[in-house]
């Protein structure tokens, strides 16, 4: 598993693990349901303000979401 999809599944885990639906979180981040989706899915990098209103967003710190780099 790649460092890019290892991001990508602990981005969907800590998603499903709010219970609360994508659309949801997009709109608490301040992103489209469509660019969450996108990032999730690693069609779409994370700017650093997004990794850092994810991680808020999502109650995980943001290394142990995104890694150490970002």
């Amino acid at each position: 598993m790649n460092a890019s999809t290892t991001i990508n599944v602990k981005l969907k885990l800590s998603l499903t693990q709010t219970g609360r639906r994508q659309y949801q979180i997009a709109r608490e981040v301040g992103l489209t349901e469509n660019e969450l989706s996108r990032i999730v899915r690693g069609r779409r990098s994370a700017t650093a303000d997004e990794r850092k209103r994810l991680a808020l967003v999502l109650g995980v710190a943001e290394p142990d979401l995104f890694g150490r780099g970002g």
